[in-house]
């Protein structure tokens, strides 16, 4: 049985799955989306599923609360205190403990051990929370450009085991979950939607239910009850609560900037809005003008439509038309943000990538360190701002420090390792001026492996250079490049001819 007709099965017998106390009390009416069919719990009348919907907090936040990044997890964190929750500190995001894994992907894998092809979990409290910072590589292409993803993001994890001393159920875990986000963030109860999913993973499935804000999802509640398939099952001996939501998410939907990015990295844009060309898209006052206002707009609409399709060029393409601004006026408002957020972003996974003790390589899972760190240095380069990724690494060391204060002990380390890497990279310049100039007169017809090879042997400066005179990089090329390197070399690989010229 597969997700979807899995969840079609749960959703049949929604009252048993999906019903929860808080429902009933306040009012919350099952709905079904006219587009996908997606069954949903929402307090006023709704059509569609949030799915389907723009990003509508953008410039126009649900509450009049303002919380910056930190100030959000000194929120959570009090909050779930308060309501009997250990806090526990984040586990290393090289994950050493998991044989199948180079890095911590979410929440609960601290707390998975796999034994004989089985899950089993060890929570050092119940119930508990933590600010999990998790890497995934699996969307390199979308960092910066979609306003949302990211290659190293903290998840809030809310984790409890049910039958154990201090364990809950559905009914305590959404009403935490709701209470958070109206008592403490202050969203009004219509704006909060739920939608009905299914989780399947590691032997066990269960039914989930992820919660959205106009458009934007915050979290996901996931309550792992079963092991084994749909026609031989039985229900776990300890049902697991695993709740994963996006602090930065959380941040974002509180402040209603026009990219995710702009809260979270907050304190470092502003330094470097302050000491390079690269303008602040808000004006002084804290009211959009007019680039913040093309911004709001490019980034409320940008993640909905990159949901169907993977062609950014063809999608900004459309956008350009509909925002009713020249394609050129709008690349150049966007691409130095776009190429801004991602370097700012490739650091920080640098930084906690290295002080966990994971080296850029060309094997295994630090090859995606190197990727990064070659696609960040190729973007400083072109962006021309003077700035070092050194300079970022300690401005992401400053913003950090309350919430992950170890990171400091590794400064030295981290300044070090990506100073002999840079210097390494940096040696290829003149190799890749030949390679590319020879490139350009033959107009060769290279495939997506020869561009990999290319890379593997000089670099991303020449896939900048590339994508600056021909247009026909594949657009996923640093995402298949990450996979090639984590998954198994014996996958096909895609063989479109790409003409230059």
């Amino acid at each position: 049985m597969n997700k979807s007709e899995l969840l079609s099965l749960f959703s049949s017998d929604y009252e048993k799955y999906y019903k929860v106390s808080l429902f009933e009390k306040l009012g919350f009416i099952r709905q079904s989306c006219s587009i996908c069919s997606r069954f949903f719990w929402a307090i006023p009348q709704r059509s569609i599923c949030p799915d389907h919907e723009n990003y509508t907090f953008i410039g126009n936040p649900p509450t009049s609360r303002r919380f910056s990044y930190t100030q959000t997890w000194e929120k959570i964190r009090d909050y779930f205190k308060e309501n009997g929750h250990t806090i526990v500190n984040r586990y290393p995001v090289v994950c050493r403990w998991r044989d199948d894994l180079y890095y911590t992907i979410a929440s609960i894998v601290d707390f998975q051990r796999v034994a004989d092809n089985k899950v089993m979990f060890e929570l050092p409290g119940n119930p508990l929370v933590v600010p999990q910072m998790c890497l995934r590589f699996n969307d390199i292409e979308n960092v910066g450009v979609t306003g949302r993803h990211y290659t190293s993001f903290c998840m809030v994890g809310q984790t409890c085991d049910a039958d154990s001393k201090g364990g809950y159920w559905k009914d305590r875990c959404i009403e935490l979950d709701f209470g958070l986000l109206v008592d403490i963030f202050g969203i009004p109860p219509a704006e909060i939607t739920f939608v009905e999913d299914v989780w399947i993973g590691a032997g066990a499935f269960g039914s989930s239910l992820e919660y959205f804000v106009r458009g934007l999802e915050l979290g996901n509640a996931v309550f792992t009850e079963f092991e084994g398939n749909e026609k031989n099952h039985r229900v776990l001996k300890n049902k697991i609560i695993d709740m994963g939501a996006g602090l930065e998410r959380l941040s974002w939907i509180t402040n209603g900037t026009p990219t995710s990015y702009d809260c979270t990295f907050e304190p470092i844009l502003k330094r470097i809005y302050d000491t390079s060309g690269i303008d602040n898209p808000f004006s002084s006052n804290g009211n959009f003008n007019f680039q913040s206002k093309i911004l709001s707009d490019y980034f409320s609409r940008i993640s909905a439509k990159l949901e169907s399709t993977s062609d950014v060029l063809q999608v900004k393409k459309q956008l350009a038309q509909e925002l009713s601004i020249d394609f050129e006026k709008l690349q150049k408002i966007v691409v130095p943000y776009e190429s801004l957020y991602t370097i700012i972003d490739h650091t920080r996974t640098l930084v906690f990538a290295i002080s966990d003790g994971s080296l850029p390589s060309n094997v295994g899972g630090g090859y995606n360190l190197r990727v990064i760190l070659r696609r960040t240095l190729s973007l400083l380069k072109q962006l021309g701002l003077g700035l070092k990724v050194g300079d970022i690494v300690d401005m992401h060391l400053d913003q950090l420090q309350p919430l992950y204060p170890e990171l400091m002990d590794y400064r030295n380390d981290i300044h070090e390792v990506l100073e002999i890497e840079s210097k390494r990279f940096l040696e290829t310049q003149e190799r890749i001026v030949a390679i590319s100039t020879k490139i350009k007169k033959g107009k060769t017809m290279l495939s997506l492996d020869d561009l990999i090879r290319l890379y593997e042997s000089d670099g991303s400066h020449l896939i900048i250079w590339l994508k600056m005179h021909f247009e026909s990089v594949p657009a996923n090329f640093y995402t298949r490049l990450s996979e090639l390197h984590s998954t198994s070399r014996s996958e096909k690989r895609d063989k479109n001819g790409i003409q230059f010229g």
